[in-house]
């Protein structure tokens, strides 16, 4: 009676063994799908964050070649407004020589005349 009793105890525990087993491996099948779900969605947002990246580079290098051509056109419109001061600067010069050369002539005429007037 002993044994028979052991061997239905044997036989419920490995019975329960078996469902919790089951039980066991159909949890672990639901965690691994959760894992792969959870890696594929991972690997999708790291894609996506790795194209908004380099779109975003793209837009930088983009904005940073149109300011550098923009500091260059303004460096170059910088040159041709020096250039124009200086040609102005040295035509106020000119002038201002011409100014002088005719302040002399017109003294020197003034002398002349009021030589010939003291004679």
């Amino acid at each position: 009676k002993l044994r028979k009793e052991e061997a239905a105890q044997r036989a419920a525990q490995d019975q329960e063994n078996k469902t919790t087993t089951v039980a066991l491996r159909r949890d672990l099948t639901a965690v691994q799908r959760d894992v792969e779900t959870i890696r594929e969605d991972h690997t999708a947002r790291l894609a996506a964050l790795a194209t908004d990246q380099a779109d975003h580079q793209k837009r930088a290098a983009a904005q940073g070649e149109k300011l550098s051509t923009r500091i260059d056109e303004e460096a170059q419109h910088r040159q041709k407004l020096d250039w124009r001061v200086a040609r102005q600067e040295q035509g106020i010069d000119d002038l201002r020589k011409e100014a002088a050369e005719t302040v002399a002539a017109v003294r020197r005429a003034q002398d002349g005349v009021d030589q010939l007037d003291r004679q």
